[in-house]
């Protein structure tokens, strides 16, 4: 069992993805980028869902500063967007 950092401001996803994942999954979640650190700083995570459009602070800022605090410098981060274009 893998243990996901999910980090999504949109409450539907959210239950969406928790479900999913949940099944088969330990998933923490995270609804800012500013919890999403807290909980990455306080947590052992095996991978991390991290949105781009989050308030206050947008995931390609968070993605840095959880690459800078990651133990393992290859921690899986997959990132998702609702954006069409980059």
């Amino acid at each position: 069992m893998a243990r996901i950092l999910l980090i999504e401001d949109n409450n539907d996803i959210q239950e969406i993805l928790y479900s999913l994942l949940s099944e088969d999954h330990e998933v923490l979640q995270a609804f800012s980028g500013t919890e999403g650190l807290r909980l990455f700083q306080q947590e052992v995570v095996d991978l991390v869902l991290l949105d781009i459009m989050l308030p206050e602070e947008d995931g390609i800022s968070i993605l840095g500063k959880l690459r800078k605090k990651s133990v393992t410098k290859d921690l899986p981060i997959i990132m998702m967007t609702a954006k069409g274009t980059e």
